[in-house]
């Protein structure tokens, strides 16, 4: 047991002390809405565990995180949780081949197009407000996530070399 927590890659849940800013968003509990969106960030915290530690169904759990993140953006206009898989996949990511993270980003900006566009088309003047800048990190989190994850691996591929 003690050995299986010592294998566990700590660094990559220090994002989840962000979570709260998810969660402010439906607290306190007014509607079965806020239930069910609280619910979902529970699912999205599973999923999150999921893609850390079992290497073998990544594909699928990448996949269903995005999914999660998706629902958030595009149903609920809450863009906080979209930047986990962002840090947390595109750093996963760096180790594999680069098209799998082609893919990833792909996916991912794809999603915040659609979401950012849904969200122009219910509230008009969205791009107009101030709190849009909020939008910059979401949008640069995976190529920066992803940078530095590089010049980490390669940096520790040269060192052992």
């Amino acid at each position: 047991m003690l050995k299986k927590i010592k294998q566990i890659d700590w660094a990559s849940y220090i994002w989840l002390m962000y979570l709260p800013y998810t969660l402010m968003e439906y607290l306190p509990i007014k509607t079965a809405k806020d239930i069910f969106w609280i619910l979902m960030v529970g699912l999205f915290v599973l999923t999150y565990i999921l893609v850390n530690e079992v290497v073998k169904y990544r594909a699928i759990t990448i996949t269903f995180e995005l999914l999660i993140t998706a629902a958030f953006a595009y149903f609920s206009f809450n863009f906080y949780l979209i930047i986990f898989p962002a840090w947390q996949v595109s750093f996963i990511l760096a180790r594999y081949p680069r098209e799998y993270y082609r893919i990833f980003a792909i996916s991912y900006y794809l999603i915040i197009a659609i979401s950012f566009f849904h969200l122009q088309m219910v509230y008009q003047n969205v791009w107009q407000q101030n709190n849009m800048m909020g939008m910059i990190f979401p949008l640069v989190s995976p190529i920066i996530a992803y940078s530095f994850a590089l010049s980490l691996y390669k940096q520790r591929q040269f060192k052992s070399n």
